[in-house]
């Protein structure tokens, strides 16, 4: 056997293991939550928090089954001004206020009146994926609009929160409320 070719055939027999292991998910699903990591990121460009509140870094959480992936730690690579993004995976509800950015899995939308009244006046911004969650008091809510990403934004949420979403971000939003 060449040198070489015995680490290849490792790597690939490491590399077929963990295929094995990790739970399919459909393309269609890997695109759309990778466009959803993307405007995480964006939103949080375009995001101003009160003085004091982002000390080093910038807490991403994301409560819920959302197959993310990939895109999730891709998104700690990336940093918004000075501040680089942590994110966490199921936060404890208790700690849900040491998040900066919070995304809402459709799969919590049972219990969002209560996860928002926990968070109420807290600077966190909160984004969904469930139909009529901007209404219902989420700051932002994110659907598919064919194969395009498109989003709402609860303006007064954002505010009593502390926060500022630039005009240019809400320029590009479907509705703002």
């Amino acid at each position: 056997m060449k040198p070489g070719l015995f680490k290849h055939l490792l790597a690939a027999l490491g590399m077929a293991a963990l295929l094995l292991s990790t739970p399919m998910v459909c393309a269609e699903e890997a695109a759309e939550y990778d466009l959803k990591a993307l405007f995480l990121y964006n939103i949080a460009l375009f995001t101003e928090w009160p003085d004091g509140t982002l000390n080093g870094s910038l807490p991403v959480c994301v409560l819920g089954n959302a197959p993310f992936g990939a895109a999730l730690p891709a998104l700690e690579k990336k940093s918004v001004g000075v501040r680089q993004l942590v994110v966490t995976r199921q936060p404890d509800r208790a700690d849900l206020k040491k998040c900066r950015v919070l995304f809402i899995s459709a799969s919590e939308q049972g219990t969002l009146t209560e996860l928002l009244a926990t968070l109420q006046g807290s600077p966190v911004l909160t984004v969904m994926e469930s139909a009529g969650s901007a209404q219902q008091g989420a700051m932002v809510n994110l659907s598919l609009d064919g194969k395009k990403l498109i989003f709402e934004v609860n303006l007064a949420a954002v505010q009593q929160a502390g926060l500022s979403i630039s005009s240019k971000a809400l320029r590009l939003a479907k509705k703002v409320y």
